[in-house]
């Protein structure tokens, strides 16, 4: 598994990420989590809950039955862009950063990202969008985008892993956003 750790100081890793992102299937989880998964040499699902949830997550289809969650970029390029549209900071997730209050009412806003990339032999094993059988109630789910392994995946099937570090300098009293949410923001337009 070839790892590429990248700092980009205080500008966006938006377009670099996204560049290498496209034709791929991949896990997106916290640096730091990252850790953990390397020690244990899985991807656990989170049906019980033992990992920190975000709002999507919690009535997540994958995660309410015990999948592992990925993105499917191996679409065209205008369908992914479009999906992203809806859900803010998908390829950054808002919840992942870390905010430490600075003198002078400024606040760093730290970005730390992992992006684990399947390695392709193992695409037979995803449950994709189409197979999807539906339930009662509502069920979050990133339609045409979002794919799911059914069992832990184990880190051998783990083809590349980018860790991605930013961040920013804001005004904490004007609650303006990092850097990479703006430039996310201004791709989708």
């Amino acid at each position: 598994m070839e790892i590429v750790k990248k700092d980009f100081g205080e500008k966006s890793f938006y377009d670099y990420i996204f560049e290498r992102l496209r034709g791929t299937v991949f896990h997106l989880t916290r640096l730091s989590s990252f850790e953990g998964i390397k020690t244990k040499n899985y991807i656990f699902n989170n049906k019980e809950k033992k990992y920190r949830l975000n709002v999507g997550s919690e009535g997540s289809y994958g995660r309410t039955r015990g999948y592992v969650c990925l993105f499917d970029f191996r679409r065209s390029d205008e369908i992914i862009i479009e999906k992203l549209q809806g859900y803010d900071g998908t390829l950054a997730p808002h919840w992942f950063e870390e905010r430490t209050d600075l003198e002078g009412g400024m606040r760093r806003v730290d970005c730390n990202v992992a992006y684990l990339i399947l390695d392709p032999k193992y695409y037979g094993k995803l449950k994709l969008e189409e197979d999807v059988e539906e339930g009662c109630g509502y069920e979050q789910r990133i339609r045409e985008i979002e794919c799911w392994f059914t069992e832990d995946l184990p880190l051998v099937c783990i083809e590349k892993v980018y860790l991605m570090s930013s961040y920013s300098i804001v005004d904490k009293n004007l609650n303006t956003e990092s850097i990479f949410r703006v430039h996310e923001k201004g791709k989708k337009k």
